[in-house]
């Protein structure tokens, strides 16, 4: 007989039974809120129904463009730049949701392992919020350096740019309609100003395109931005440390080798102060080569 793992009696290893659990230990408000989170639908999108929206606008102008472009109209090459510039922002469109997705928890696999998951996202610009306030002179301001990483996902940002889109959408079908209407009544005279209005419509879905692309971008970099700075932090508590506890070795490099001089000074005043001692001084390769001096 070969056993499934979800077939009643299937054999185990080990009897819990009398096994002492630490469910107990946790109260009953976390647990609960823990119990639904793992269910695995705590998360929305907040942007999801206006994409939507717009995916199911873009579906229908560019089935009516098919047909437009099938009647071999006077309009076609202008139909055609309109249908390329809809299918573009269509896929990017596409892309913008996988993004916001993967902001907001949707989506945990990160892109793949490609882009940096929520949890991923949250520590990082946390850390890096934290130590800017860490580095503040008394007196300052805390700063919002948090949600810039998250711009994709605010409705203040990028409500205006989704007007913006729906509205040209309207347009469009409003210019379509014009057009089927024409053609269906057997002629295309007098409509000179529709083919403008074809070219500035274009002209704006390529335009939005490059701002959905900023927009993903301006996260993407901010997420990046943060991750150095926390690094780079990192690696100063590193050479602080050293400085105090390693001054044979990892001190005398970060001193004598890597560091500018001033930076090197400091390095060396804080070993100082604590009662340690960092053997050298900067090194200047000119010296061992007078040829090049």
């Amino acid at each position: 007989m070969v056993w499934s793992q979800n077939q009643p009696g299937y054999p185990t290893i080990f009897d819990p039974g009398n096994c002492s659990l630490i469910s107990q230990l946790l109260p009953a408000g976390p647990k609960k809120f823990l119990k639904d989170f793992m269910d695995g639908n705590a998360f929305r999108n907040p942007i999801a129904q206006v994409t939507e929206a717009l995916q199911g606008k873009l579906g229908d102008s560019m089935s009516r463009l098919d047909n437009l472009l099938g009647q071999n109209s006077e309009f076609g090459q202008d139909l055609v730049e309109l249908n390329n510039a809809l299918s573009s922002i269509n896929n990017e469109l596409t892309a913008f949701n996988n993004h916001t997705n993967r902001l907001s928890g949707i989506n945990l696999d990160g892109d793949g392992g490609v882009l940096p998951r929520i949890d991923e996202i949250i520590g990082v610009v946390s850390a890096y919020n934290s130590i800017k306030d860490l580095l503040k002179d008394p007196g300052e301001l805390l700063e919002d350096n948090f949600s810039n990483a998250f711009s994709s996902l605010n409705p203040q940002i990028v409500g205006p740019f989704f007007d913006n889109f729906g509205d040209n959408m309207t347009k469009i079908s409003t210019v379509l309609g014009v057009i089927e209407n024409q053609l269906a009544m057997g002629g295309a005279v007098g409509l000179a100003g529709t083919v403008g209005q074809l070219s500035q419509l274009t002209d704006n879905i390529r335009n939005l395109e490059g701002n959905m692309k900023a927009l993903m971008d301006n996260d993407n970099n901010h997420f990046a931005m943060a991750l150095a700075f926390v690094e780079r932090y990192a690696l100063g508590n590193t050479i602080l440390s050293s400085s105090l506890t390693d001054p044979c070795f990892g001190a005398k490099l970060i001193k004598n080798l890597i560091t500018q001089p001033d930076f090197s000074k400091g390095i060396d005043d804080i070993a100082t102060e604590n009662g340690v001692k960092i053997e050298g001084s900067p090194i200047n390769i000119l010296d061992f080569v007078p040829s090049l001096k």
